[in-house]
């Protein structure tokens, strides 16, 4: 990982890292631009496709990605959020959202963001020292929703315990950021986390709730110990910031982190979760203006060259 010179304050700013790609992470190929599309984007596709009256203004944009899709140009790759999601409407919204589900992604499901972050890890891990039996390639996008769930299970997730854990997640959410104002928190402490290092606190809460166990299994399967990684902060904060899809998520944190008055719910959480993977290794995404407006922020989109929508006539516009 080499990193270039330039002043950022890394206390609550990404590092100038460079980004390490992992090499078992297959994308198809590059002929076909994968477009992420959130749960919002679709819903308005389905009004547009079933008449509904607030789904003309979404017309143009249904026939025109229907029309990139079937010269083979785009594919819109769904998420384990879509899952999710689609699951807690009612029996009616889902007939009307599936079969426009099928027809622009033909059920392609991008690898849970778990299966990414083990990627991601790896590779960085092997820029230190190769694992000595490497992991087999795994597919970026697998056909069927089969695909998202079973690589999911793999990992210890139980669908029907999702939505919960997508609420505990909040909670922890909440919890931390009532930390970060508490003052008082650290006896004789006098900094003010939120200003001053909301990244570095970001970056080490999601090592230990999401990484440590990948972490500790890497290190392992190398011989290394963990003060061989990370041997000091700088040290540390590049290992997150060097994995692409590490980058987002911890990007997206840290900016809603700044924001105190913040009352976090799951849907935060699921956008997260679904826009780490997006972000890095879709070709295009559209997501809400709230989203939009922390990927623009944290400028992350931008390190990684991913251009991102807030609507579905921009990305249209740009497709053309």
């Amino acid at each position: 990982m080499e990193r270039h010179t330039g002043c950022v304050n890394a206390a609550t700013h990404r590092t100038d890292v460079e980004y390490v790609w992992p090499q078992t992470l297959i994308r198809p190929s590059r002929d076909v631009r994968l477009v992420y599309l959130d749960q919002a984007q679709w819903i308005y596709l389905a009004q547009a496709a079933t008449g509904h009256p607030v789904g003309g203004q979404h017309v143009a944009s249904l026939e025109a990605l229907r029309s990139f899709k079937a010269d083979g140009s785009i594919l819109c790759p769904l998420s384990l959020t879509h899952l999710m999601e689609t699951s807690a409407i009612t029996p009616r919204q889902r007939e009307d959202l599936a079969p426009l589900m099928e027809e622009l992604s033909d059920f392609f499901c991008l690898l849970p963001r778990s299966g990414v972050m083990l990627t991601e890890l790896e590779a960085v891990l092997d820029e230190i020292r190769p694992r000595a039996r490497g992991y087999a390639p795994v597919p970026l996008i697998g056909k069927g929703t089969t695909f998202a769930v079973a690589k999911l299970t793999s990992y210890g997730w139980k669908p029907r315990l999702a939505m919960t854990i997508g609420d505990q997640r909040a909670q922890q959410e909440r919890e931390q950021a009532a930390r970060v104002s508490d003052k008082t928190l650290i006896p004789d402490d006098p900094t003010d986390y939120r200003r001053e290092r909301v990244r570095d606190v970001v970056r080490t809460r999601y090592v230990a709730l999401e990484l440590m166990e990948a972490v500790n299994d890497g290190l392992a399967a190398r011989g290394l110990e963990i003060e061989d990684v990370w041997s000091g902060v700088e040290a540390s904060r590049r290992v997150v910031d060097a994995m692409p899809s590490g980058d987002v998520a911890v990007s997206l944190l840290t900016e809603y982190h700044r924001d105190s008055t913040l009352k976090w719910k799951r849907n935060h959480i699921f956008d997260i979760d679904a826009l780490s993977v997006a972000v890095p290794y879709c070709d295009a995404v559209v997501a809400d203006g709230d989203a939009i407006d922390k990927l623009r922020r944290s400028r992350v989109a931008e390190r990684l060259g991913t251009p991102i929508f807030p609507s579905l006539a921009d990305l249209v516009a740009h497709l053309s």
